[in-house]
Order: C-alpha cells, then structure tokens, then sequence
C-alpha cells in the first residue's frame, strides 16, 4: 500500500507541474500540492525521464532541427519556422517541458540524501546536468542557479552562460566520482535510460563531460583543455562510452502511449512531412554507405521521363531524397518532383512499415539516442586532431565509423545493401574507410572528414545534431538564396538560437527584458534577429562565421521545378551546389 501511495503522490505532482505554462508556476511552491518527500527515490524516476519526452525531443528535432541541419527534405517550406527562418519556442516542447522536470529531480536528490542512497543523489544530477545543458545551448543565458537549489523564488536574473557551462561541468564531475566510490545500482524498473546499471549512468556523465567541453573550447579553451585531459588520462576513474552498449537511449517498451516512441506515436500522414533530404541520401549513396536502407525507405515512383529527378544509386532498389530547403509554400514543397511518393521518407530502422504502410508494434520501441559511443570517438577524433588532447585522431575517427554502422546494424552483406547498390557496392568497413573520400590520408581536410561522418551519425540525435553544427559549420550545409528575403529570421545565417518562450515576458518580465539585452552579442529587439543574436558559447573570434553558402532555388513561375521547361537549364546549372563534396 505504501508503494502504490508514493507512485500516486509523485504521479499528480508529476502533472501538476508539467500543466504550468510559465518559469515561475513551473518553479515556485504550489500551496496546493503537499510537500513530498519518499523514502523511495525510485518512485520519482519515471517522472524525471519520460517527462522531457513526451511529444518533445523527437518531435522537435524531426520538425525543425533536423531540417536546418539537411537531414530532412520536408514537404513543409521554410517559412514554416523549421529551417532559416525565425525559431520560436516549438510550441513548448523544450523549455516549457525541461523545466517542471525539475521539481521531480529534487524529489530524488532529497529522498536519495534522507534515505542515504548516494547512487540516486548522482543520477538526479547527472539528468539534470543533461536537461540543463540542453537548455542553455539552445538558448544562451537561462535561470540556472534559482532552478536547480532547493529554495525556489518566483522571479530571478538570467544567468550567465559563461557560468552555467562550469558549473554543470563540475556537477558532472562530482557526480561521477560519486558512483565510484559509492558504485550500488539503482531500481532497474524505473530506469529507462540504463535499467539500474550505475556505472552507465558513470560513463554517461563523462561522456557529456566530453561533448560539453567541446562545445566550450572556443569560449574558453584551457577549461575545455582541463576537462577532456583530466578525463582522457584518467580512464579509470573518469570512464566513458566503451561500445554502443553503453550510448545514453530514452527505451520504450511500448507498455502505454507514453512509454511508446514518437515515431510510433505520429499519425499515418507523418510520412508526408518526414522526408529524408537530397543532401542525407546523395551523400550516403556516392560514399556506398550501409546505412542507406536504414535511414530512407525505397520511393514508391520513378519518373521515366528526363525532365525529372531521377534516383542515382545503381541498385534496383531506389533512393533519392527530398528537396532541402525550399522556401515555398507547403503545397508547392509537396509536389516537388511530382510529389511524395517519388521522394524517400525517413527509414525503416526508426519506422518500422508492414506491407500495407502500417506502423507495427516494432516502431513503439524505436530508442532515442541522447550521447553516443560513435559521437563520444569523433569528438576525440578532434579534440587530438585540433592538439587539445594526445592519441590518434585517425585511431579515433575510423572506429567511430565502424561503431556507427554497429549502431544500426548496418552491414555490407544485408539484402538491403545488395537492392541499394547492386555490384557497385562495397565489400566491408574496411573498403569504405579506403575510399578516397573517407580514407584519413586521402587528400581531404580532416576536421571536415570527422564532421562528415559525425553528422552522418547524428541523424536523428535531438538535439546535438543542431549544436554540432553550429558549433564548427562542418560539413558545408547550404541555403536557399531566396531565404535572404525573409526579414524576421536569420535568412541565409544558420540559426543562432532558439527564443525565449513567450510566457517568460509575462511571468519573468525583468529577468527575460535584462537577458535580452545584455545576454548576447547584439539586444534582442524582435523577430527580425532573435535567432541572429550569438551566445557566449558562440560569440569569440574561434567561432565560425553562420554564413552559410548559398545555392540558387529554382522557381516554378520561371518552370524551373522538375517537369518544368526550363528545369533542365536550372539542374545542370545550380543542383550540385547543394554538395560540398563536388567543390572540394
């Protein structure tokens, strides 16, 4: 009876917090909801991490994130807030959902501290270095110190990025010398993440310790320095991702609509707007890479005719992606190439389809990647190719491709691969890494090497996929040219940020004003440059420009859209301006 009380009480406070819809109602002391304090710190464990997942992560990175970053062609323009233009808040599926998570990460510190289980007092930190971490990336300056102690107070100044990066890396660090000398795993029914296993929870903080100090390098190198070299040379008692078994995963079990993945939980219609991008599936197939009929399912359609895009893998099974980045309305980015069935959606591997284009109940437990192995080796791969650590990049970067294909499986013998390439395919990981534009010593830059195949790789890991990129501008994603004649965004910029939810004006007034103005390298004055205003992460001379390269879109009016007239003359001239690869 005790045990069914306690999930009772920690489930409504659960709701009770997610419902608010603004910081303070998030944060503050609800008068109606009774203080709660388990002896049972698992019993908060399902709110903490379903909670951020819910119609979020997944949601956010497919509608929005994945687009700016070339991995989806969807059929939705760019004057959809999905690529260059205006980020808002994404309906409130970040901020608003990370926050009034945390209510329910005191209750585990808290009962962990009065039931003197030190292994929870870590995960809690560890989940909401995580969430933490999330959020001021994708913002810049947030409330940190206020959210994260135990006194709670309605309104408070933004705090300092150049703050909050140290201290969640210190949190981390002290959480992971917790678990080693206190190693006890935690309830394996509540943990979604790593069912119990303590010292996973270890190598999950070392790990984001890793991805984190790589985000800071640029703004503050010798704290970037400190950090990855204290954990690379004391393996031991800083231990990190050591295969795949160890990547950091949200895990369905597809028990109930919450514990069942987005991918299962979108509509029949996803498909439409879920469409695997020219640049992700061109790529993929001019590299022979296994991982084709993984992430794209086959197109429904060919053309004959030679006046519209063609697949141009050599298999009989065919690919080709969707247009990426085009600024036109819906209906027009529909039919582009004659519409949806002549353009691959998003695979099998995340989607699982019976015969009949049904989800089947594979797709409920489809996990959702949050750090990675793979990523976790280029990372190294650059930290010791930029000198910031010792060891072999190379060593690095070419078993970060191998235990990128192990991730999803992806072999060179499947019959996947066969339908994909037919004869022309390659034979093993060991061809695919000899191939001029893969071989470590082929002629190519190195830093655009690791983060090609980094971003190959993070297909599909919200949100990190976005930070990435932003971070080193590599590979060189383009942008429509038209996209500069959209005022209220960052037109032909990659996106800086996203913004501040609205309900943070009402509810956190001066706090949100004063963040605005101070908090970035130019004042926030409105849609015209929320998402042109650089964090500190990104504000220093180490930084890349966001300029992006610029390909010309066609136009349907001038019938420069496949099927068109002059669609060739537009082809010939401008499509291969979209691969960096051929300009090298």
């Amino acid at each position: 009876m005790r045990n069914i009380y306690i999930f009772l009480v920690s489930f409504f406070c659960y709701i009770a917090f997610t419902a608010c819809d603004n910081w303070a109602d998030d944060f503050n002391d609800n008068k109606n909801i009774p203080k709660v304090l388990s002896d049972d710190p698992a019993s908060f464990m399902g709110a903490i991490l379903n909670g951020p997942f819910r119609d979020n992560s997944e949601w956010v990175a497919l509608q929005s994130v994945q687009p700016v970053v070339g991995t989806i062609g969807r059929s939705r323009s760019l004057s959809q807030g999905g690529r260059h233009r205006a980020w808002h808040d994404f309906d409130g599926r970040v901020w608003p959902v990370c926050y009034p998570t945390l209510p329910n990460i005191k209750n585990v510190r808290n009962s962990a501290i009065a039931s003197n289980q030190p292994q929870y007092i870590a995960v809690a930190d560890i989940w909401e270095s995580w969430i933490m971490f999330t959020l001021t990336t994708f913002y810049g300056d947030i409330p940190y110190f206020a959210a994260v102690e135990d006194t709670l107070v309605f309104t408070v100044d933004y705090d300092r990025q150049a703050l909050i990066y140290p201290a969640i890396l210190e949190k981390l660090r002290n959480a992971s010398e917790m678990i080693d000398e206190n190693p006890v795993n935690i309830d394996d029914n509540s943990d979604y993440l790593y069912a119990g296993d303590i010292r996973r929870w270890q190598k999950f903080a070392n790990s984001l310790r890793v991805r984190m100090a790589m985000h800071v390098y640029n703004a503050n190198p010798e704290l970037a320095k400190t950090v990855l070299n204290e954990i690379v040379s004391s393996p031991q008692k800083y231990p990190v991702f050591q295969s795949n078994d160890d990547n950091c995963a949200m895990h369905y079990d597809g028990s109930n609509d919450d514990r069942s993945s987005e991918f299962y939980r979108s509509p029949s219609t996803w498909s439409e707007n879920c469409l695997v991008s020219n640049v992700m599936t061109e790529r993929l197939i001019t590299l022979r890479d296994p991982r084709l009929p993984l992430y794209a399912y086959p197109v429904k359609m060919v053309h004959e005719e030679d006046n519209y895009l063609k697949p141009s893998n050599p298999g009989p099974v065919k690919y080709l992606g969707h247009m990426y980045g085009l600024t036109v309305s819906d209906g027009d980015a529909t039919s582009w190439n004659g519409g949806i069935e002549y353009s691959s959606a998003v695979g099998p591997w995340f989607r699982h389809l019976d015969a009949e284009g049904n989800r089947t109940d594979e797709t409920k437990k489809t996990p959702l990647f949050l750090v990675t192995y793979p990523e976790l080796l280029f990372l190294l791969a650059e930290a010791a190719q930029r000198g910031i650590i010792s060891g072999d990049a190379k060593t690095y970067y070419e078993t970060g491709i191998k235990a990128a294909f192990d991730q999803y499986g992806a072999t060179f013998t499947s019959e996947g691969y066969a339908g994909a390439y037919a004869s022309e395919g390659l034979a093993s990981a060991d061809a695919y890494i000899a191939q001029a534009q893969v071989n470590w010593n082929g002629g190519r830059d190195k830093l655009t090497l690791i983060a090609e195949q980094k971003w190959i790789a993070l297909f599909n890991v919200p949100f990190e996929c976005y930070f990435d990129h932003r971070r080193t501008m590599l590979p060189l994603l383009s942008c429509s040219n038209l996209a500069a004649t959209y005022s209220d965004g960052s037109g032909t910029k990659f996106p800086a940020r996203a913004d501040y939810p609205a309900s943070e004006e009402q509810s956190n007034a001066d706090g949100w004003a004063k963040a605005r103005a101070t908090g970035f390298d130019i004042p926030i004055t409105g849609d015209n440059n929320r998402t042109l205003a650089k964090m500190w992460l990104i504000n220093n001379a180490n930084s890349p420009d966001l300029q992006m390269p610029v390909f010309v879109e066609p136009l349907r009016a001038s019938g420069e859209y496949p099927g068109g007239e002059n669609f060739k003359a537009w082809y010939d001239a401008h499509y291969k301006e979209l691969y960096w690869w051929e300009y090298e």
